[in-house]
């Protein structure tokens, strides 16, 4: 799969989006692990590695500066608190109690991380807690009545395996998706976890999956515009589609799921593509993007506001650097982003709030 680069910094820059962006960055879309240097869509597959309990010292890892970022903003506070023991990206991340959980991810030379880490918000340690069952990355996890499940993901193949989380760290395997999925996103609405978005490793998945047992699967309806990669949090019972891959380039669409009717819609556009970013819910209710790809070659630091009536993206702060593919879990009303790509898989994490 290769993605034809589309260059359009320049416009970009009025937007504020773009403002400390390095350009020619490869954020991509591979089909299923890609060097952060390497060609968009580049199709090598990944292996697996589930190691014993990995330390920077023996990784490799490139280790960001640990000195505190600014904030662009009155009361919104970024501070890089920690690093990772090995550079990582493309992870599934949970909030379970009072832990911060990353599972899977993709590691250098396209491996497919194993582990489960725990990020202890309190130390900002990371520690290693177990492994998976099934080494993945690009999968996507959330809480579903108490347990955290690991929804689909990608290694030599695309997955369809649903793995919960134990109390030993490791996971097993509680059932599966209908058919394989990867570069997917997972949230939960009370006792029902959704599955939005992802990629069959042959084509793009529209239909938007529920479970209220992570073993029976529903189709709650089809998405408009088929997406990878996107940026989905849920306010109240909507789910919010913010941009994604689509036809392997980042696209503006903004999507909106009704849990409670049913209805998908595409409810409007933002100003340019991006793809990648993650996103959340801050403690105001609002919801904050940060990070992504604006074009398959250029990535942006921006934090913004998501306006949720005009799909307009304010910025509000940065990133320590242009940064896609992170992961992020909210703890406490602050949000702690994990690891991406810049020009390689860093293991810089970030706080927010």
């Amino acid at each position: 799969m290769t993605s034809v680069p589309r260059t359009f910094a320049a416009s970009l820059v009025a937007l504020g989006l773009l403002a400390a962006c390095t350009t020619s960055q490869t954020a991509g879309t591979p089909a299923r692990s890609t060097q952060p240097g390497a060609p968009a869509g580049s199709s090598t597959r990944a292996t697996s590695s589930t190691g014993a309990t990995p330390t920077a010292a023996n990784t490799g890892a490139t280790t960001a500066s640990p000195t505190a970022t600014a904030a662009v903003g009155a009361k919104l506070r970024v501070r890089t608190v920690g690093t990772l023991p090995y550079p990582l990206s493309r992870m599934a991340t949970a909030t379970d109690g009072s832990r911060l959980l990353l599972l899977g991810g993709l590691r250098n030379n396209s491996v497919s991380s194993g582990d489960v880490l725990a990020f202890d918000a309190v130390s900002d340690r990371v520690r290693r807690l177990g492994a998976l069952e099934k080494a993945v990355h690009d999968t996507a996890a959330a809480v579903l009545r108490g347990t955290v499940l690991l929804v689909g993901g990608g290694a030599a193949t695309e997955a369809s395996d649903v793995q919960a989380l134990l109390g030993s760290g490791a996971t097993v395997r509680r059932g599966a998706l209908p058919q394989p999925r990867s570069d997917l996103n997972a949230v939960t609405i009370g006792n029902t976890l959704y599955v939005v978005g992802g990629y069959t490793g042959a084509a793009d998945v529209p239909e938007v999956l529920a479970t209220t047992d992570g073993v029976h699967f529903r189709v709650v309806g089809k998405l408009p515009v088929t997406v990878r990669y996107a940026a989905v949090v849920a306010v109240g019972t909507v789910i919010w589609v913010i941009g994604g891959d689509h036809n392997r380039a980042p696209t503006s669409a903004v999507q909106r799921i009704d849990t409670v009717t049913g209805r998908i819609t595409m409810a409007g556009h933002l100003a340019r593509p991006l793809g990648h970013a993650s996103a959340w819910q801050a403690a105001d209710g609002s919801v904050l993007v940060a990070g992504g790809a604006l074009t398959n070659t250029t990535r942006t630091d921006a934090i913004a506001r998501f306006d949720r009536s005009s799909f307009a993206l304010t910025r509000v702060a940065k990133l320590p650097r242009p940064t896609s593919d992170m992961g992020v879990a909210v703890l406490g009303g602050v949000a702690y982003l994990f690891g991406g790509e810049t020009t390689s898989r860093i293991t810089t994490i970030v706080a927010v709030g």
